[in-house]
């Protein structure tokens, strides 16, 4: 019997309210208030049309943080997808004890992402846990998050660690949905592992590193609170990513055009790097 679509209208309606209330209008709301000139101390609503656009373009600080946040995308996407692809590959085998592996790596997804900020901000203390275990081998002390050229990295780490056990959960259930019959063929036909890896098991992922590269994208592009809690910008605005500067600008200087004018240009540079992965990744059907 076919399901009526009011039937399923209805089911959905409580989740569609709440995607639009809480994220469809905030969108427009910004989009709508990156016109107008506004500041939470003069509470003064001036129309500006594009001009909050136009200063960003000729503005070094959002143009800074735009370069650090394309660099910062550019390196934490790739690796959380490896990782999580790599990791699931690991996870899908049929050993003694592997739930308690599987249990472990999905750890993180556990814990909540300020919590996890905090415990690494003090795991990488220039006192603190790490630094004592690399005092062990002799290693100098490094300053990292409070360091101009490792603070990055640093983030980079942290939200791979937080996110890749996230993705790795999508990527070991479509492993766990190819047909056994494949790999015996491809044993049969004299295929290596790896061999099996790059022909039959990579091919047969691609929906789910489409799903998971579009999420992490998303995500990381609008990521601010391991920036917020850890470096709040970070030692000459190394971190200085776009979510943190849309924020500063709003509540550090009171310029809240400028912030949902920056709000606005992230979603669009969203919209553009996910139409390019969509098109690169594009399956048949």
């Amino acid at each position: 019997m076919k399901t009526k679509w009011y039937i399923i209208f209805i089911f959905l309606f409580p989740a569609l309210v709440i995607l639009f209330f809480f994220k469809v209008y905030p969108l427009f709301y910004a989009a709508i208030r990156s016109l107008y000139s506004y500041s939470f101390i003069k509470h003064t609503l001036n129309f500006v049309g594009l001009i909050n656009y136009i200063k960003l373009f000729s503005d070094p600080v959002f143009l800074d943080s735009l370069k650090m946040t394309l660099k910062f995308n550019l390196i934490v996407n790739p690796l959380q997808v490896i990782m999580a692809t790599l990791i699931a590959v690991l996870l899908n085998q049929r050993v003694k004890g592997i739930n308690t592996f599987r249990t472990l790596f999905y750890l993180p997804v556990a814990i909540s992402v300020p919590i996890a900020s905090v415990i690494w901000g003090l795991l990488l203390k220039p006192n603190g846990f790490i630094n004592g275990i690399l005092s062990l081998a002799e290693i100098p002390k490094q300053l990292f998050l409070i360091s101009q050229t490792q603070a990055l990295y640093c983030i980079i780490l942290i939200v791979s660690w937080i996110g890749f056990s996230y993705w790795m959960i999508f990527i070991l259930a479509a492993l766990q949905e190819i047909p056994l019959q494949i790999y015996e063929s491809a044993c049969i036909d004299g295929a290596s592992p790896l061999q099996m890896f790059i022909y039959v098991t990579l091919p047969l992922l691609k929906k789910a590193i489409v799903f998971i590269a579009v999420g992490a994208t998303t995500a990381n592009f609008l990521m601010f609170a391991p920036v917020y809690t850890l470096t709040q910008g970070g030692p000459s605005r190394s971190t200085h990513l776009l979510m943190y500067e849309a924020y500063e600008s709003a509540f550090s200087y009171s310029d809240v055009g400028r912030s949902n004018a920056i709000v606005v240009m992230l979603i669009m540079i969203i919209l553009i790097v996910v139409g390019i992965q969509l098109r690169a990744l594009r399956t048949e059907d």
